[in-house]
């Protein structure tokens, strides 16, 4: 990867994190260890991390939501009412918007 891909990649990085930083302040989840990866996004809620590949395919704003998406149905398991929560809110927040 050139230097101009590798920095543009870190900066797709820090928008990404900072948006799922910040979705999960917003909506009362625990903000897990966001890290970067060559590869593929993962998350694991049970050790509180989330890893992020940022894509060209999506702006970092809709990689984030994407990648919180996944986040909340895998922590699901662990914390029901916490997702279920998070959803209602989310739909409320949308229908209050519109």
């Amino acid at each position: 990867m050139n230097s101009i891909m590798s920095e543009n990649h870190g900066l797709m990085f820090q928008n990404i994190k900072s948006i799922l930083t910040e979705l999960c302040v917003d909506y009362g989840i625990r903000v897990p260890k966001i890290m970067g990866s060559d590869n593929m996004n993962f998350t694991d809620p049970q050790e509180q991390q989330i890893c992020v590949c940022p894509s060209l395919e999506m702006s970092p704003q809709e990689q984030a939501h994407h990648i919180f998406g996944h986040y909340l149905g895998d922590l699901h398991e662990l914390s029901p009412d916490l997702v279920a929560n998070t959803i209602a809110k989310i739909i409320q927040n949308t229908r209050s918007q519109n």
